[in-house]
């Protein structure tokens, strides 16, 4: 470990919004969203550039 903590990204309401239409059936169902889900999304989507995919897995919680 580096002893530096880590540097969080807060979502912009755009991209929170925009998750949480696109991963709506996950969220209802509960169900966990795959690593390749969110690398797909994240290429498709402009906005989304820049996250990690944890983050957008994250957020489906």
């Amino acid at each position: 470990m580096s002893g530096h903590p880590k540097r969080l990204q807060k979502l912009g309401e755009d991209q929170s919004h925009l998750l949480k239409t696109l991963f709506k059936t996950n969220i209802v169902l509960r169900k966990e969203l795959k690593r390749e889900d969110c690398e797909r999304v994240m290429q498709k989507y402009e906005i989304l550039h820049g996250l990690s995919w944890k983050k957008n897995k994250k957020h489906d919680s």
